[in-house]
């Protein structure tokens, strides 16, 4: 036998060598497929039957389950509905009922047809039908009752008994009463006066008025049930009564005519008098409102019926679906230990296979791969071996051949990558003198900007210092203060413009920064909402601010630049709200408590003064604005933060430059926030923002911050007889020196005047000054020089009190100014508000 079989088996093992690598997977996974589909095929007719009756059973009870959980939910909101329209009156309640309503009849209608076709596919619940057919006769009953309490709760007083007993037994009594003390009391004042008489009069108005208020209050709880009326019924009927006695007591006192109308108040009153406890008892019992009463003694119980009868149905359903589905899973079991046992075999045969191909397909594959690392490795003297006619052989071969062209190309790679280096080399070259053009670019830039700014400033100043002094002048007419007030907006807004600009080119230069400190936030807030209160007031809109009693009283944060935000979002909410108001929210989201650090953190801290050290908690401070101006259309809301972009009407877009919600929103993003918005047009617009805070301690911030705070306003001429001073301006510019001889004038001072650094230091050579106000580009010598040599030249007892007052408003101007021992520091175009402002803050710190 062995003979026999062993040529064939050579035979055979010679064709399988020679087979290519796709007859040979071909022949694998037929072998495999067909085992695959023998028991899968067994399996299938073993659990179809199972299948069909699973099926089944989910098409028939699960939607009839489903179908009546949605009925008790409908129920309930019906019930709900009618209860919310019974308190509320309000007719949504209504129209939600009559929605639960409808999808309830529905639910009840497939359920009804779903326990049907059950007993037509012989699933049995005769149970289920009676208890349907007496849910429905139920229902019949019910759905009568909301459509009468409706009617009951819309009746009104004829809804509360109490109110009708008062209408329809005591109105008339409480009428004749008033109308006949009404009547004695115009009686009373035709006669002649005297001491009783008046006394008379007296006694009948409180009468009057003890009855009037004792039933008002009735009513009052009558309609509220408000304890608090009854007491005051209580205390107004004793009132009464009191005074009803002092009238009897003074009956000998009246005509015959008012004796004759008393003894009528006295019927209408013993009639009246039982009245209210009856009211009392009605309002504090059960059918204080007859809709309630019979809803929840009639519907209220017919519901809970229905609902309990829907939840044995449901019930019986889910305890028969989990039965049938029981059996079922029991006759998937078993069909699954048939799976197994025929999986077991598929990858006994699968493992066999896998061995056989490894050993014919996957081993020379990997001589071949070993081969291909060997050529990576650079190699290039590595041989594929040839071991088969099939696609691996094919294969070998044409990676010798691969492997000879490789040597080649590296060769030629080699050459390549030498002129690459070369141009490489020639290209950082380019880069280089390109970084260098695009610094000197920028420098150029801000060297404009400066200027632009100085040479915008100087004349700024003579315009805006020129209105200043005008406005305050009294000899101007009403017409005049009108132009003038029309010159110093056009130049404010035009230095608003300016300074925008130098903002914008800051924060996109990277050179923009936020310098914290100490802030009284309650105190900063409050600051900017009378400001805004003011220009709100003039448009003659509502302003409203919601500030939380709960913020912090100390936080660390610019507070420029943060009111700088707050002032352009709210002056923009003003400027386009024409009616309503302006709302302004500031709220505590939350308040995180810091960890203690290590000894050795760097982390910012607090000594207390216990000398203990812990870090300070952080607040998260959420802000919204709100209006009710003319909105944004969606297509503009893209637009409103770019930089001279303005959405909306012509003449508003003229009041502005574009630059305000631009910059605000890259100062937010500085102090790690965003900028959100929400609007509608012709409604109005809602911006808000959340800032992360840091609390400053209370003992610090009172060490840093300023002794005295002085907010002034216009000119003072008695200021120099309050604080006398000897004062140098250094300008070299004729208008400004001008200008600042009229402010200090109109402030009562007569200054001396320096074109140029040499004359101030001249000056001082002849007398002594307390205040300098220099300016820093002037000929010959500037503002920085000529503080150096004061500085240098005179000991510090006899050095004067230096302000810069200059054009230069660029970023670190203020810090040059005050590293060469300027004492203070003045931006033009200079208003007189900030001279003021200077001189106090010379008294606080020099002369103090």
């Amino acid at each position: 036998m062995k003979r026999h079989l062993s040529p064939i088996w050579q035979t055979l093992k010679t064709k399988f060598y020679y087979l290519s690598i796709s007859r040979k997977l071909d022949l694998g996974f037929g072998v495999l497929v067909a085992l695959t589909f023998l028991v899968v095929g067994r399996n299938y007719l073993g659990g179809a039957l199972v299948a069909a009756k699973i099926d089944r059973t989910q098409e028939l009870r699960v939607p009839t389950a489903l179908t009546l959980a949605h009925a008790q939910a409908d129920l309930l909101q019906m019930s709900s509905h009618v209860r919310g329209y019974l308190a509320t009156g309000d007719s949504e309640f209504r129209h939600r009922y009559q929605q639960a309503r409808q999808k309830f009849e529905e639910h009840l209608a497939l359920a009804t047809e779903g326990l049907q076709n059950e007993r037509l596919r012989d699933l049995p619940s005769p149970e289920n039908i009676q208890r349907l057919q007496e849910l429905q006769e139920k229902y019949q009953a019910w759905k009568a009752l909301p459509e009468q309490l409706f009617v009951l709760r819309d009746s009104g007083r004829a809804n509360q008994p109490a109110l009708r007993l008062l209408e329809e037994e005591g109105e008339i009594s409480i009428s004749i009463i008033l109308s006949e003390i009404d009547n004695i009391i115009e009686e009373q004042a035709t006669r002649s006066p005297s001491l009783g008489n008046t006394k008379l009069l007296q006694d009948m108005g409180d009468f009057q008025r003890s009855f009037a208020l004792s039933i008002s209050s009735l009513r009052g709880y009558l309609v509220t049930r408000d304890p608090s009326f009854r007491f005051e019924y209580a205390g107004y009927s004793n009132r009464n009564r009191q005074a009803w006695e002092q009238l009897l007591d003074r009956r000998a006192l009246l005509s015959a005519t008012q004796q004759k109308r008393l003894d009528e108040i006295a019927r209408r009153r013993n009639a009246f008098a039982g009245l209210p406890q009856k009211m009392f008892d009605i309002v504090e019992g059960d059918r204080y409102r007859e809709d309630l009463y019979v809803f929840g003694t009639d519907a209220e119980p017919l519901a809970a019926e229905m609902l309990g009868l829907l939840e044995e149905i449901v019930i019986s359903q889910q305890s028969a679906l989990t039965a049938e589905l029981e059996s079922g899973n029991k006759s998937l079991a078993t069909a699954q230990w048939q799976t197994l046992l025929g999986g077991l075999l598929v990858v006994l045969v699968v493992a066999g296979m896998a061995v056989l191909m490894r050993r014919k397909i996957a081993a020379p594959i990997r001589r071949l791969t070993r081969a291909t690392t060997q050529i990576v490795e650079g190699k290039f003297d590595t041989k594929a071996e040839v071991e088969s006619g099939d696609e691996i052989g094919t294969l070998a071969t044409s990676f010798n051949q691969m492997t000879d062209s490789l040597k080649q190309s590296r060769q030629e790679l080699e050459n390549y990558n030498r002129n690459l280096e070369q141009q490489v080399e020639e290209r950082t070259v380019a880069l280089a003198e390109a970084k260098e053009t695009a610094e000197a670019a920028n420098r150029a830039k801000s060297d404009f900007l400066a200027k632009m700014s100085h040479d915008l400033r100087t004349p700024l100043n003579g315009i805006l210092g020129i209105a200043q002094i005008l406005q305050d002048s009294k000899a101007a007419t009403s017409r005049e203060r009108e132009e003038i007030d029309i010159i110093y907006q056009s130049g404010q807004h035009l230095l608003d413009l300016i300074d925008d600009i130098l903002d914008l080119s800051k924060i996109e230069a990277g050179k923009m920064e936020l310098n914290s400190h100490d802030c009284a936030f309650p105190s900063f807030l409050r600051g900017i909402v009378e400001l805004c209160r003011i220009r709100t007031q003039e448009k003659k809109i509502e302003f409203h601010d919601r500030i939380a009693a709960t913020l912090p009283q100390m936080v660390k944060v610019d507070e420029k630049r943060l009111r700088q935000v707050l002032l352009n979002l709210l002056g923009n909410a003003i400027k386009f709200t024409d009616l309503g108001r302006v709302t302004l929210t500031v709220n505590v989201l939350n308040r995180i408590e810091a960890i203690a650090p290590p000894p050795d953190s760097t982390s910012p801290n607090v000594t207390s003064l216990d000398g203990a050290t812990s870090s300070l908690p952080m607040w998260k401070i959420h802000v919204q604005i709100e209006d009710t101006g003319v909105g944004i259309s969606p297509e503009e809301l893209d637009k409103i933060f770019l930089p001279f972009e303005q959405v909306g009407d012509n003449q508003r877009r003229s009041q502005g430059t574009g630059l305000g919600l631009a910059i605000s929103q890259k100062l937010l993003e500085m102090m790690g926030s965003q900028l959100q918005v929400r609007s509608q047009r012709g409604v109005g617009s809602t911006f808000s923002l959340t800032l992360d805070l840091p609390e400053a301690a209370p003992d610090l911030a009172m060490a840093t911050s300023p002794s005295t705070k002085v907010t002034l306003s216009g000119f003072d001429p008695e200021l120099a007889q309050k604080l006398p001073l000897d004062i140098l301006l250094a300008e070299d510019t004729p208008v400004n020196q001008k200008v600042a001889r009229r402010m200090f004038q109109r402030l009562g001072y007569e200054i001396e005047l320096a074109r140029d650094g040499t004359e101030v230091l001249e000056a001082l050579d002849r007398q002594s000054y307390d205040v300098i106000f220099m300016d820093i580009q002037m000929p010959e010598l500037d503002g920085l020089e000529t503080t150096r040599r004061i500085y240098q030249e005179r000991a510090p007892y006899s050095r004067p009190y230096i302000i810069a007052m200059t054009a230069n408003a660029m970023e670190g101007d203020r810090d040059r100014c005050l590293a060469v021992g300027m004492n203070d520091y003045i931006s033009k175009p200079v208003k007189v508000e900030a001279i003021i402002q200077a001189l106090y803050q010379y008294q606080n710190t020099v002369m103090v």
